[in-house]
């Protein structure tokens, strides 16, 4: 199978890698956490992204936020997601900042999204750590509220999968109704109702799951990750 090429900004690249790398290199380029513009950058959201297409707006400036900032800022995305950097744009003609992926190309799929929310869905629920708890890694001197829940048996993604099995083609296919502009619509685990059975089924599988607390490091490498954001 031939490669995809792509055209942006009137640019041909002739495989996803040197879309990519010239992305990278533009975004690296910016200090972060603070505003900047750049004519590359919001060529590829408003060419390639496909919800900024659909809602018919565009971004003109972007920002963007380390971990540590985000949390600074009490920002949801600094517990939401799992670390790393976001990117934030602002929206004409909404005049709004939103977080977005300036890698739309390659955004994560239906599945992954829908994974994603179920676990967010079910994070209030879950055990919190005292001073008594220490990371499960042989060695680690982490304890506390630097511990996160990790999932041993079954995995996530196995619960998660089953849950999604009882969700409808279009119920996938639509994210629920998920609309990133749409205020009333845009977080992915609102969209999906508390009493759906795969919502029921996600908190029957963590009634007896096994699991351990890990640090943040060994859990998901904090830091270590890609920018974010949809």
């Amino acid at each position: 199978m031939a490669a995809k090429s792509y055209t942006v900004a009137g640019r041909h690249f002739r495989r996803q890698g040197d879309l990519d790398a010239t992305i990278k290199e533009r975004l690296n380029s910016h200090p972060r956490n603070v505003e900047f513009a750049d004519d590359f950058l919001a060529a590829v959201v408003n060419e390639l992204h496909p919800d900024v297409l659909a809602a018919d707006v565009r971004v003109t400036r972007f920002q963007y936020l380390t971990w540590d900032e985000q949390a600074r800022r009490g920002m949801p995305t600094a517990n939401g997601y799992r670390g790393g950097g976001i990117v934030l744009g602002w929206f004409e003609p909404l005049g709004r900042w939103e977080d977005v992926t300036v890698y739309p190309h390659r955004q994560a799929s239906r599945a992954t999204d829908l994974r994603q929310a179920l676990r967010v869905k079910i994070n209030p629920y879950l055990p919190r750590p005292t001073d008594r708890d220490w990371c499960a890694t042989p060695g680690c001197p982490a304890r506390g509220l630097q511990l996160e829940y990790e999932h041993a048996e079954p995995t996530f993604k196995q619960i998660a999968d089953a849950c999604l099995a009882l969700m409808t083609d279009q119920e996938r296919e639509t994210r629920f109704g998920y609309s990133k502009f749409d205020p009333a619509r845009r977080t992915i685990e609102d969209c999906i109702p508390d009493d759906h059975p795969a919502v029921r089924l996600l908190f029957e599988l963590h009634q007896d799951n096994r699991w351990l607390w890990l640090c943040k490091l060994h859990h998901r490498n904090v830091g270590a990750g890609p920018e974010r954001g949809g």
